[in-house]
């Protein structure tokens, strides 16, 4: 049976160089921060110039702090459902940090009840449900300076675990949830540093529990992420832990200059999957200045955001049977943290597309590793009159159904790979 087939078929690959662009793709990249204050309304119009950039992703801040001392009224939730529907007309993907305060007094000016912040949660919970497909993450517990999770007086073990308990309830189950520090996350997911990477795993997933930064770079201890002693096991902490769950943010000026290296190097482990593209200005210019590896260092660490995959070989296997080989690379810094599907598409001269459901799962193509896909192409499906065939490869996210593309020179929705052919 091998001999016959490898004799009746053979594969011509055609699989393109790895692009040396930037590729949009959801979930990842470089972000704009729009900020809406309930209470007050917003210029919608004022938005659609940086709407209408490439960025994929937006961080929308909600300010709920005209509402300190009462609940959410219609007018707050009607002004939050419009900036909402206006991020889905854009075709953006939201990460959303609703505070109290803008000003680093998240002391004076959060509410005084945790009873209330409470409320304010669930009052939004049938919104962020109605709108689940338009977000990727909720960043924050409502409390701190900038709802940053530092200078509140509800950052006690007691006080985040209740305003985290009505946090899982109200968000979707699809959207990732977001705290600052990684000491925050191990409080909250009860962490014991025995557990092995299995129960890692396990527990990330199920949590839907990231990471966000907004202190990147600011000093020792990115601005108080962590210990100044404790560096060193805080990165190999999340090197760990956010292959399993997103974490991003924002560079800060100010810390000790970093060469492009160091600064690769140290968001590889991080596991970065997005960073503001405007802030802080003083770092982006000097990417922008800098070469590195062939390209700007600004170039270098924007596509790397996230996951970046790319196709480095397709061809037919020595196994019983007629067998693809697929290898996948992924060059960026972190993972496809969500549920994804990997297609074969057999496209005969008569346009008649065959589509095989690959068992991959894209949420392990880790980063900096190669993997190898098999799909065996069942003698049925071939018909030499029909041939030859060319064979093409397409992602999808399952939540929304939308296009992944893979990093190859040309590829588009699908990336060719090549002709079967007698």
């Amino acid at each position: 049976m091998l001999k016959f087939y490898r004799n009746k078929w053979r594969f011509q690959s055609q699989v393109g160089e790895e692009a040396l662009e930037d590729i949009p793709n959801p979930g990842r990249g470089w972000y704009r921060m729009y900020t809406l204050c309930a209470g007050e309304g917003f210029v919608k119009e004022e938005w659609y110039g940086d709407l209408a950039g490439e960025e994929r992703l937006a961080l929308l801040l909600i300010d709920l702090g005209a509402y300190r001392e009462r609940p959410l009224d219609e007018v707050a939730l009607a002004q939050i459902e419009e900036g909402l529907a206006l991020f889905e007309e854009w075709g953006k993907e939201l990460l959303l940090r609703f505070v109290y305060d803008r000003s680093g007094e998240g002391m004076l000016r959060e509410p005084s009840s945790l009873k209330l912040i409470q409320t304010h949660i669930g009052q939004l919970s049938e919104l962020l449900s109605r709108y689940e497909q338009l977000l990727y993450g909720l960043q924050g517990l409502f409390v701190g300076s900038w709802g940053e999770m530092h200078g509140s007086r509800f950052l006690t073990p007691r006080s985040m675990a209740e305003l985290w308990s009505s946090m899982r309830q109200a968000a979707p189950e699809s959207c990732f949830l977001a705290v600052r520090r990684p000491s925050q996350w191990r409080e909250l997911a009860g962490f014991s540093d025995r557990w092995e990477e299995r129960e890692l795993e396990e527990k990330a997933r199920s949590l839907r529990l990231g990471l966000f930064n907004d202190g990147l770079l600011g000093s020792d201890t990115d601005l108080g992420t962590w210990q100044k002693d404790s560096a060193r096991q805080e990165l190999d902490f999340q090197d760990r832990l956010c292959r399993y769950v997103p974490n991003g943010g924002e560079t800060v000026g100010g810390g000790k200059p970093s060469g492009m290296e160091q600064v690769a190097e140290r968001f590889s482990r991080l596991h970065l999957t997005y960073l503001n593209g405007l802030y802080d200005p003083r770092i982006l210019e000097r990417w922008k200045q800098t070469r590195y590896q062939g390209e700007s260092g600004y170039q270098y660490i924007g596509k790397r955001l996230g996951y970046r995959f790319v196709v480095r070989e397709a061809g037919l296997m020595k196994k019983a049977g007629l067998w693809l080989k697929i290898v996948v690379e992924n060059t960026g810094f972190a993972c496809f943290y969500q549920e994804g599907e990997l297609a074969l598409l057999l496209r005969d001269q008569e346009g008649n597309v065959r589509r095989l459901e690959m068992e991959a799962d894209p949420r392990r193509f880790w980063p900096g590793e190669r993997r190898e896909i098999l799909a065996e192409l069942a003698e049925g499906w071939l018909d030499q009159e029909k041939g030859p065939y060319v064979l093409s490869l397409a992602m999808t996210r399952r939540k929304d159904r939308a296009a992944v593309r893979f990093a190859n020179e040309g590829a588009g929705d699908e990336l060719c790979l090549g002709r079967l052919e007698r």
